[in-house]
C-alpha cells in the first residue's frame, strides 16, 4: 500500500528507513533508531515529480514549487512527520537545516508518548 503512495514511500527512503520496519516495528531496532532519529524529505520541484501526488488538483493550481519534510522517530518506535508545501522554491541548503526543527519537534513530542492525546 504505501508502494503506492509515491510522497510517502520517498519520505521515507529519505529518512533512511524500510517500509516494513514503519509498519511493522520491531521492537528490538528501536536501539538503532537513534540514528534515524531526524531527517528531512525534499523535492526542489513539485510540479511533475512521480513524489507528489495530486498534481492536477493540489500543486499546479496552488502553485507549489517545493515540497519539504521533517520527522523522526519517537522512543516508541512510532513515525512522526510535518509535510509542508511551499510556493517558493527552497533551496536546498535551506532544506537541511530542518532538520535541527525535526529535533526540536521531537523533543517537544516525546512528553506524550503512550498518552492519549485526544479524548
Amino acid at each position: 500500500m504505501v508502494a503506492g503512495i509515491p510522497m510517502i514511500s520517498r519520505l521515507l527512503t529519505q529518512f533512511g528507513l524500510d517500509v516494513g520496519s514503519v509498519m511493522r516495528p520491531d521492537p528490538m531496532l528501536i536501539g538503532d533508531m537513534p540514528s534515524k532519529t531526524y531527517n528531512t524529505f525534499y523535492v526542489l520541484e513539485a510540479v511533475g515529480s512521480p513524489y507528489i501526488p495530486a498534481q492536477d488538483d493540489f500543486v499546479i493550481p496552488n502553485g507549489i514549487k517545493s515540497v519539504l519534510g521533517f520527522g523522526g522517530v519517537l522512543s516508541s518506535g512510532e513515525l512522526f512527520v510535518v509535510i509542508m508545501f511551499s510556493k517558493a522554491s527552497i533551496p536546498a541548503d535551506v532544506a537541511g537545516k530542518f532538520s535541527n526543527v525535526g529535533a526540536r519537534v521531537k523533543e517537544a513530542v516525546e512528553p506524550f508518548v503512550g498518552n492519549k492525546v485526544f479524548a
